[in-house]
């Protein structure tokens, strides 16, 4: 069961659901999550403190970091509109909290370490966003040699392909959150791939052939790599047809029998 956006609204601030779907913000909130990264922090709000499009709300949600990151959010006051730090109750419940102190028309979800790859990144995207009738807008996103998705994907695909977009390279219409709900709490790693799941049924998006970011490739879902496979197969498990589950589950397997032994020799490597 999804999270619902009632449930958030004390960290916004309006008193309903239907206030928050009507709130005329500007174009574009990005929300950033961080935790015991300042240096991570750092690098993402000079990417979107770069950016050439001027009207941009920026959002940054710490989990109540104990280290220099409180410091780093308020070096950086006049870039940030909004921010929180508090303890949370991982990845979901920080995402979900950023999403209901937002105001912008379109929401994009941008991590710590995760950064917009050029300077005109957010006005390219902006000029297809206006000239889209679609509710969800998505890109390429990078991570050295990776690119996810790994090709163009299309709304004629199976809904597990289609759900392979990346949530740093995605751009949500906000009432999107208050029709599907948010994400999943009880998820550790796929909550993205659970809310395309859910929202991809019946919504269409619009791909930008453009890479938007670059991602911070050493994140949770890279040194959990098992885990973060097993929980994906029990989401999917959730949202397929057994034939659409057996499909994805055997892509996965081929997929998976290269990257986690690469994963795992990487770490070793790296801890040597």
């Amino acid at each position: 069961m999804s999270e619902v956006l009632s449930d958030y609204l004390s960290w916004s601030e309006v008193d309903s659901v239907a206030d928050w779907k009507a709130a005329s913000g500007p174009p574009l909130t990005i929300v950033t999550i961080v935790y015991n990264e300042p240096e991570s922090l750092r690098r993402t709000i000079e990417s979107v403190a770069e950016q050439t499009f001027p009207d941009i709300e920026y959002i940054v949600v710490d989990g109540g970091s104990t280290d220099g990151t409180v410091g780093v959010i308020e070096e950086n006051r006049d870039v940030i509109d909004r921010w929180i730090s508090e303890p949370d109750e991982g990845i979901a419940d920080a995402f979900n909290r950023g999403i209901a102190m937002a105001s912008g028309r379109w929401i994009n979800l941008l991590n710590a370490g995760d950064l917009v790859a050029r300077d005109d990144g957010v006005a390219t995207i902006m000029a297809h966003l206006r000239n889209t009738d679609r509710k969800i807008l998505t890109t390429f996103a990078s991570s050295g040699r990776t690119r996810l998705p790994k090709k163009q994907l299309r709304n004629d695909m199976s809904l597990s392909r289609r759900a392979r977009i990346s949530h740093q390279g995605s751009f949500v219409r906000r009432e999107i959150y208050a029709e599907y709900g948010l994400y999943r709490t009880d998820l550790n790693y796929r909550m993205d791939l659970d809310f395309w799941l859910r929202v991809l049924r019946n919504e269409s998006f619009h791909f930008v052939e453009e890479v938007y970011c670059d991602y911070e490739g050493d994140g949770a879902t890279a040194v959990n790599h098992i885990p973060m496979i097993m929980e994906g197969h029990r989401v999917e498990a959730d949202h397929l047809s057994t034939i659409e589950f057996a499909c994805a589950l055997l892509r996965s397997v081929a997929s998976n029998a290269i990257r986690v032994p690469y994963h795992w020799v990487r770490r070793r490597l790296a801890s040597l």
